[in-house]
């Protein structure tokens, strides 16, 4: 029962770290638009 307990406990870290690598993703690309938006502004 305890070992089910345990990787109840790793896969939710697991689903937890996914979430947060997806947002990161999702920031730098937004950032990436912003910059580039900004770059043909200039040009």
């Amino acid at each position: 029962m305890e070992e089910n307990k345990e990787i109840k406990k790793a896969m939710d870290e697991l689903k937890q770290l996914s979430q947060d690598e997806e947002l990161r993703r999702v920031a730098e690309l937004k950032e990436k638009a912003i910059l580039d938006e900004k770059w043909h502004e200039l040009v």
